[in-house]
């Protein structure tokens, strides 16, 4: 989170968040659910998806696959 304002306690709390709201739209994805994440949370979200190792890891803990569905590329 070095390219934003947010010290390591908010940074840290900004992360579990940004986990806990990707893990529930994996989990819910074909539902029709429309739901997304506040303004602050997004941008948890979008650090994730630039950290693709850890994004990786995270599709596969939350769906016990090897590859990650939700990007174009699996690994």
């Amino acid at each position: 989170m070095r390219d934003h304002p947010f010290d390591s306690v908010i940074a840290e709390r900004l992360l579990r968040q940004a986990d806990a709201c990707l893990i529930t739209t994996m989990e819910n994805k074909g539902r029709g659910l429309r739901m997304g994440p506040g303004k602050i949370i997004d941008t948890g979200v979008h650090m994730a998806f630039l950290d693709t190792k850890v994004y990786f890891a995270l599709c596969g803990r939350s769906t016990g696959a090897r590859t990650c569905t939700t990007c174009s590329k699996s690994r």
